[in-house]
């Protein structure tokens, strides 16, 4: 999407340090925050490949 981690953390409302871990790996997410991700990424025509099971 381009967004930087500020941007992209402040779309979602949370700290960009939160974003930050997401990016690097560290996924402790709150279900709310996988439907706002997702609701994002499909807004914005955004595709991603499933790391997992989940």
């Amino acid at each position: 999407m381009g967004w930087s981690i500020e941007q992209a953390a402040d779309e979602l409302g949370v700290d960009p340090a939160n974003w930050s871990r997401w990016e690097g790996g560290r996924p402790n997410l709150y279900r709310r925050h996988r439907k706002l991700i997702a609701s994002i990424c499909d807004a914005n025509q955004v595709e991603f490949e499933s790391q997992g099971s989940n």
